[in-house]
């Protein structure tokens, strides 16, 4: 691991030797569809406030195209967590 890594990663080691209880316990505090809603509610708010950080077109396609790919990032998780899951339990959340 090298610097940047180091100083990015908030993870303590064991959470970093073991990511999946990471994403076992992000998915037990927000279920993917309440995930989903945060996140819709994070960027509606971002998008109809006035706010400089997303003043510009450019600004707002960038934060459109991030919450994109963060809800694809959440999905991923999600079913990375239920593959994990005893017994294979994919659908039941």
């Amino acid at each position: 691991m090298d610097f940047m890594e180091k100083n990015y990663l908030r993870l303590p080691l064991e959470q970093q030797q073991n990511p999946e209880t990471v994403l076992n316990c992000f998915n037990k505090v927000y279920p993917l569809q309440d995930a989903k809603r945060q996140l819709a509610d994070c960027l509606e708010v971002a998008l109809s406030t006035d706010n400089d950080l997303y003043g510009s077109p450019e600004d707002r396609a960038n934060l459109l195209r991030f919450c994109h790919l963060l809800e694809e990032l959440m999905e991923a998780c999600w079913i990375i967590d239920k593959q994990n899951a005893p017994h294979g339990n994919y659908y039941s959340s």
